[in-house]
């Protein structure tokens, strides 16, 4: 996972923009003045600053949810610790950097995959292990399987049985544990990792390919019925 970051942030570094005052300076508040590497030392000694980076991040991510055009949700399935995650494996091989900066890159790279309208959250069960995804992120999810010929169906947005088994199918061919649960490392191989290989489609309201738009309704039914 990191290496294939790392090479996705540094290839967004050169052709990133923001918006700033005439002469591109822009004020920074907070934890995310600091730099990668006082970032990394945080982490490894187990400091406070490390949960007050995270709020910083979850304040940035809301400033472009409410600020940036066309977004409902820039990071419609990363949670905090992910992104966390990410951002400290950069950070480990790029310890000069500003925090504020990687940041930035890295919403770059989720932009291309953000949600544009709002969208229904349903609650994802396996077992004991439960989370809540956007139906939109479900149905993401479903078409990268489908694209990958694990699962023979439709994207439906209903995270049942064959859509399960379909995600524990993936996670054997990626080397992890076959749980059939949607949880962060299985969706960062399924739908972020490919962004950092190649060219990204364009975002939509479900989060579908280039030219799928707002998407369907989803269907009705039992969850344990269809998907």
């Amino acid at each position: 996972m990191r290496a294939t970051l790392v090479a996705g942030l540094v290839m967004l570094a050169a052709g990133s923009s923001r918006a700033a005052a005439p002469d591109g300076s822009f004020a920074i508040r907070g934890i995310g003045s600091g730099t990668c590497g006082e970032l990394v030392k945080a982490v490894d000694a187990r400091s406070p600053e490390v949960a007050w980076f995270a709020h910083w991040l979850d304040g940035y991510v809301t400033a472009v949810n409410r600020y940036r055009a066309d977004t409902f949700d820039v990071a419609p399935w990363p949670g905090t610790r992910l992104l966390l995650m990410l951002v400290d494996a950069h950070c480990r091989g790029n310890r000069d950097q500003p925090l504020y900066e990687v940041v930035h890159q890295l919403v770059v790279l989720l932009g291309t995959q953000r949600l544009v309208d709002r969208s229904e959250p349903v609650e994802i069960r396996v077992g004991e292990r439960r989370r809540m995804l956007y139906r939109a992120v479900v149905r993401r999810l479903q078409r990268a399987l489908i694209e990958r010929k694990l699962l023979a169906d439709r994207a439906d947005g209903i995270f049942g049985p064959r859509t399960r088994k379909a995600v524990a199918a993936f996670q054997r061919k990626a080397g992890l544990e076959a749980t059939g649960f949607p949880d962060d490392e299985t969706l960062y191989k399924l739908l972020l990792e490919p962004l950092v290989a190649g060219p990204a489609p364009a975002p939509g309201g479900d989060g579908g390919p280039a030219g799928d738009g707002k998407g369907g309704a989803p269907a009705a039914g039992n969850p344990d019925a269809g998907g």
